[in-house]
């Protein structure tokens, strides 16, 4: 049996939750071709612990943007057409 719990929230309490949630969404979405760790693993169905497990044993190459560890699009594509088990 599912239970449901309503909440309330004032109006402006709901448009802080759905400003955050849009730049959460917003910083995980890839931008040039490039993914964060997040969104690439989401582009290959996989775990963020799965992805860098692929790239610890040097199946998927990554790359540095300051401090973020990142992939590109072109690498991820490479890896599923090579039948890579994501």
């Amino acid at each position: 049996m599912n239970a449901s719990t309503l909440i309330q929230v004032s109006p402006d309490e709901l448009e802080q939750l759905i400003t955050r949630a849009v730049e959460k969404a917003q910083a995980d979405k890839p931008s040039g071709g490039w993914f964060r760790v997040p969104a690439a693993a989401k582009y290959l169905d996989c775990s963020d612990n799965a992805l860098r497990l692929l790239e610890k044993r040097g199946l998927i190459p990554s790359s540095r943007i300051g401090r973020s560890v990142v992939f590109s699009r072109e690498d991820l594509d490479k890896f599923i057409r090579s039948g890579g088990a994501a």
